[in-house]
Formats: structure tokens, C-alpha cells, sequence
């Protein structure tokens, strides 16, 4: 649990509106001295089309494949984080 290493959840206001499938959890803490952010986000299995389609070819359920859902950890220098 990032709480439990000192992580401080923080409310982020540039997080996209919701979708579903999708979460996004922000903390802050400071790093060797310098005030960091942790972001997870999660993101929703995505359907994609691979075969290009265009006006006069639309996109085909034959070709459709499903991309697995993601999970990203993004660990970065930010001023910005409110000190504790």
C-alpha cells in the first residue's frame, strides 16, 4: 500500500473526467529530498480495428482485436506537491 511507505494520496484536478474501467490514484512525497509524485492509472481493455478503415471502409468486427488492460506506475519529480 503506497500510504504505508509514506506516499500521501493528493486530489490531482488535471485527471480526465471518469470512464469506465478506468482509475487514476495520485500521492505525493518527497524522494531523496525532492518533492515527487506517484501515479497509478489503470486503463480499460481498448477494442482496435487493424485493418485501416477510411469513408468508404468502415471498420470490421473480422478484424477487430482486443488489447489487454494496462496498468501504469509513473514516479516523477514535481514541485507542485503539497508538503506534509
Amino acid at each position: 500500500m503506497a500510504s504505508g511507505d509514506g506516499w500521501r494520496p493528493v486530489v490531482d484536478l488535471d485527471v480526465p473526467p471518469y470512464v469506465p474501467g478506468e482509475s487514476t490514484l495520485t500521492y505525493c512525497r518527497e524522494v531523496r529530498g525532492v518533492p515527487s509524485r506517484l501515479l497509478i492509472r489503470s486503463q480499460a481493455a481498448q477494442r482496435m480495428d487493424v485493418r485501416p478503415s477510411t469513408a468508404d471502409r468502415p471498420a470490421s468486427p473480422q478484424w477487430s482485436v482486443v488489447a489487454p488492460a494496462l496498468i501504469y506506475l509513473t514516479i516523477y519529480a514535481d514541485p507542485t506537491c503539497p508538503k506534509p
